[in-house]
């Protein structure tokens, strides 16, 4: 797996483990975590580690290698990355659809051998990788959680054992069982909703009804900036437990499940009696940490460095914002702060930028558009196009062919292979937490910034097309032509003044005298 594995990664490798054993895959040896877009070759050292440890060298395995060639000669297998049967990112030449997920891969090649208890976790964790269907899901869902696991910086093997119990139980009891048969315990999640409306209920008052410095109290914390805000998070969780609302994956954090040990739900709810919830308060605490470094840390850094810039997009501002930081996560502030619609984040130590974006201002603004049938969003095409170029005009010495299509392909193309582009998100990514060996951009981080702009700011053209109105192609005095832009096209091919024409009406004019 890659590093910083997200949930349909570890998912899929539960599922591997769990129920493998008749696909020939030998269960016992242990994962290990690489650079997600690194090359399968001997130059690629976590690789070259791996394949030494396993007895293999150089001269028994040719240098270039295929994860197809890995698995069937060395037996590695790889799971989300290196490109082979169980890597989800699309890929035209071995004709990988771009709406799956690793899990949905696995799940499909296990077929009979997976337990039904667990198909609506494959339709979660595919939905929500694959498909984007639960993009802003609730903080407590399984994604999330594992986000903010890795925030706090959680040992990768740490969410894998978590999430690992979550399967187990999953598959012990049924999803859908009887209110009788809960003191076997039948289903967690019923159980818990018995036990949470029970001790809510009748008591009809909030666990979170304290005020800032008790909840600080009862963490273990000092009270800051984040507590109201935490506050209010826990009291609205609380809202939709006795609402009847909370999904099963939201439960995610009980310890062993609640009930995943031998033991009736009385004993149980005794237990829990006695003390806060262990779940509410793990949560809680997490959710803090999370939030304080928001509040704080995060914002400081993010007002200190940020250079914020609007485009007007008609009657409405784009708002894009620059910035050089180390910190992870201030993407979160600028969507929070200033509502931008686009962050530009550089890594001043590395030189690797990533460039992510407020799906949900680029919606209002209509910069782009979305693919029904493949979920695939347009926002970035235009940046992603220009950034492509400039990358092959910067850092290689081969000439490529230019290819419409191509320069907006997801994933990565040649030439400029240290730039990701996931369309779904949409997210265009010079080296990630889960790939931080990728080669750092060659494009000076000025000419980047105004690359951005010109990529959304439609008033920056030719100073030709703006006084004439006509397009001076490959003789473009600002090298815009490249790029194909859109304001472009429009100059190049105006639409007609009485409306548009169809090609075929067109051609019919022909013989009609007109």
């Amino acid at each position: 797996m890659h590093r910083q594995p997200h949930l349909d990664e570890i998912g899929a490798l539960i599922l591997l483990r769990q129920f493998g054993e008749n696909m020939g895959v030998n269960l016992d040896t242990p994962h290990h975590y690489i650079d997600a877009t690194a090359v399968l070759s001997w130059e690629n050292p976590e690789l070259q580690q791996l394949l030494l440890d396993h007895d293999y060298t150089e001269d028994s395995l040719p240098c270039n290698l295929t994860a197809d060639e890995l698995e069937e000669h060395c037996g590695i297998l790889f799971v989300g990355t290196g490109g082979g049967r169980f890597d989800e990112h699309p890929d035209p030449e071995l004709g990988r659809e771009v709406n799956t997920s690793s899990i949905r891969l696995i799940a499909d090649e296990l077929g009979e051998d997976l337990p039904a208890q667990l198909e609506d976790f494959v339709v979660y964790v595919d939905e929500e990788d694959a498909r984007h269907k639960r993009m802003y899901c609730g903080p407590l869902e399984l994604s999330q959680l594992v986000r903010m696991m890795q925030n706090i910086n959680t040992p990768e093997d740490g969410i894998y054992n978590f999430l690992e119990k979550i399967v187990e139980g999953r598959v012990r009891w049924p999803k859908n069982a009887a209110p009788h048969e809960l003191a076997d315990p039948a289903s967690a999640y019923e159980a818990v909703m018995h036990f949470m409306k029970d001790h809510f209920g009748e008591k009809g008052q909030s666990f979170f009804s304290a005020t800032p410095d008790a909840l600080a109290q009862e963490l273990g914390c000092k009270s800051d900036p984040a507590m109201e805000q935490l506050l209010t998070y826990c009291r609205h969780l609380e809202s939709r437990i006795l609402e009847g609302k909370v999904e099963l994956y939201e439960f995610a954090m009980l310890p062993r499940l609640m009930f995943a040990e031998p033991g009736s739900l009385s004993e149980r709810s005794d237990l829990w009696r006695d003390d806060r919830p262990s779940h509410m308060k793990m949560i809680a605490t997490m959710k803090h940490v999370e939030q304080k470094h928001f509040f704080t840390a995060g914002r400081t850094e993010y007002d200190t460095n940020k250079e914020l810039i609007e485009i007007p997009v008609g009657r409405k501002t784009m708002k894009v914002v620059f910035l050089e930081s180390t910190m992870f996560g201030l993407d979160r502030v600028a969507r929070k702060v200033d509502q931008a619609a686009i962050i530009v984040i550089r890594n001043p130590e590395t030189g690797h930028v990533v460039i992510l974006t407020n799906f949900r201002v680029l919606k209002k603004l209509n910069v782009g558009r979305i693919d029904g049938t493949t979920n695939r969003k347009t926002y970035l095409d235009q940046l992603t196009r220009m950034i492509r170029i400039a990358e092959r005009r910067h850092g290689s010495a081969v000439h490529y062919r230019y290819d419409k299509r191509q320069l907006i392909a997801e994933g990565q193309i040649p030439g400029a292979e240290n730039w990701f582009y996931d369309a779904r998100i949409p997210l265009l990514a010079n080296g990630t937490r889960s790939a931080m060996n990728v080669k750092p951009t060659t494009i000076p981080w000025e000419e980047l910034k105004r690359l951005v702009l010109t990529a959304f700011d439609s008033r920056i053209m030719a100073p030709e097309c703006l006084m004439d109105g006509v397009c001076s192609k490959v003789a473009c005095t600002s090298k815009l032509y490249q790029y194909s832009l859109k304001r472009c096209r429009d100059v190049q091919h105006p639409p007609r003044p009485d409306g548009p024409v169809s090609h075929k009406a067109f051609l019919s004019g022909f013989g009609s005298g007109r």
